[in-house]
């Protein structure tokens, strides 16, 4: 289960994406791409890499990302807060979309 909420938690307004990767499927827009972004990582969030070259404003509205499920038989907790929706876009690629 992925959530993105404005601000710096994830709160009851959050939206929630539900995304499976085996076969992908779920409510995420595109699970296929999501799922080929987690593989690369082995499901590790942390591992992921920024865009190279990716300008975003330094505006500061953040955005708090969250995913909570099983990769391959292992629990996964993952939090994170951004300083905007550029910035979550580019570190996190079409996970969080």
């Amino acid at each position: 289960m992925l959530s993105v909420a404005q601000g710096e938690s994830v709160t009851a307004e959050a939206r929630h994406i539900l995304l499976v990767c085996d076969p992908p499927y779920g409510t995420h827009s595109s699970p296929v791409a999501a799922c080929e972004s987690l593989a690369r990582v082995g499901g590790d969030f942390a591992r992921l890499r920024p865009l190279p070259n990716l300008m975003c404003t330094m505006s500061y509205e953040p955005v708090t990302v969250a995913a909570d499920g099983v990769w391959n038989g292992r629990t996964i907790h993952y939090r994170q807060t951004f300083g905007n929706s550029c910035s979550l876009a580019g570190a996190t690629g079409p996970i969080f979309l």
